[in-house]
């Protein structure tokens, strides 16, 4: 079975989307992942992979964000509203083609 994934069009705009958020809030590395129980989906993000820690914080059932670089409560959650509308319709995405996969094939 494969498994269901997001859409080329939108790791285009996580990628953009990371670029922005970097810059903005002069992060080493910002990237998106997919939940897969315990394990954690590479999507799309930028930046380069440091010696620093990485923070975290689940967007929604099937995604979370990581980032290297100080990042406050207050611009955390700053981050989670704006990425909001991305993330519902990434989620829309992931619901549908988990539906398809679960019906039976056609005869």
């Amino acid at each position: 079975m494969k498994r269901p994934g997001i859409t080329e069009h939108d790791k285009a705009r996580l990628t953009d989307v990371s670029r922005a958020l970097c810059d903005e809030f002069d992060l080493d590395r910002l990237y998106f992942t997919q939940v897969l129980g315990k394990r954690r989906h590479f999507l799309a993000g930028c930046g380069h992979e440091g010696f620093v820690p990485s923070g975290h914080m689940g967007l929604s059932e099937n995604l979370a964000v990581f980032w290297q670089g100080p990042l406050p409560e207050r611009a955390q959650q700053e981050l989670r509203t704006r990425l909001a509308p991305i993330v519902a319709d990434i989620e829309k995405d992931l619901n549908r083609s988990t539906a398809h996969d679960d019906e039976p094939p056609a005869r």
